[in-house]
């Protein structure tokens, strides 16, 4: 792997933005699933869901259909497309409500921690599954990072 990429500054910027999003969004839901002050109740993770859905699928909807247009104004829908799209709904349904459980249960850095370490599952797993080469330092540096969550994990519950 080392070598085998084309940086680009645009898409390192998006990355890190991106990155930098999820953080801020993971730590508002902990605030919000673990409020109990002020005489309120914590909210569930179903409601949370609820009320931040239908904005989430307007803005993907707005962004995705603004660089797919051609391809989906020229595609002629058919019932078995959203039988489709439904059961992908449902699946994202089920993932967001366990993520969300997750965050309830533990805490944002808990469920941060297990997806760099799911991250890096991925990496090591496509490079032995697929025979992708990777460079000794990568190797070194995913023996690194996975023996830093496992000790932080150890330390932390």
């Amino acid at each position: 792997m080392l070598g085998q990429n084309n940086l680009d500054a645009t898409g390192i910027l998006l990355e890190l933005l991106s990155t930098c999003v999820t953080g801020l969004r993971w730590a508002l839901l902990q605030r919000e699933l673990h409020n109990k002050e002020q005489s309120k109740e914590a909210m569930t993770s179903f409601t949370i869901i609820f009320y931040t859905t239908p904005w989430v699928a307007l803005i993907l909807f707005l962004i995705a259909y603004s660089f797919e247009y051609p391809p989906v104004d020229e595609h002629m829908w058919s019932a078995s497309d959203a039988v489709i799209l439904c059961a992908i709904g449902s699946v994202v349904l089920v993932l967001q409500w366990s993520q969300y459980e997750l965050v309830r249960l533990t805490s944002a850095l808990g469920v941060s921690v297990a997806a760099i370490s799911k991250q890096l599952f991925f990496l090591v797993g496509g490079a032995l599954l697929f025979s992708q080469p990777m460079a000794s330092v990568s190797w070194i540096g995913s023996f690194v990072c996975l023996s830093g969550i496992m000790y932080f994990m150890f330390l932390r519950y």
